[in-house]
């Protein structure tokens, strides 16, 4: 992933996270919103 991906991914949630409408989601879906692989996740 090139560093400008990582950068629009991080801009796009924390303007999700800032949304007043935003309602918590699990980790599955922010992966599946993001597209990320099951072979490229990362432990927190």
């Amino acid at each position: 992933m090139s560093k400008k991906d990582i950068e629009r991914r991080k801009k796009f949630m924390l303007e999700l996270l800032g949304d007043p409408i935003y309602k918590p989601m699990r980790l599955r879906e922010i992966a599946t919103l993001l597209r990320l692989s099951r072979g490229k996740e990362r432990p927190l």
